[in-house]
């Protein structure tokens, strides 16, 4: 049970180590909103649930 612990205490350092860092450079989220908004738009555009 120990090494669960460990392990779940690890993810979370490691997670929390990235949310920093984001939130020091929101330019990168919203890059990465911006790259992704087109392919998403255009595949969910077939289901006619179209992104804006």
């Amino acid at each position: 049970m120990q090494v669960t612990a460990k392990v779940t205490r690890e993810y979370f350092a490691a997670y929390d180590a990235i949310s920093l860092l984001l939130d020091e450079h929101p330019e990168t989220v919203t890059r990465v909103h911006r790259d992704l908004r087109k392919p998403l738009t255009m595949e969910m555009s077939g289901f006619g649930l179209a992104l804006s």
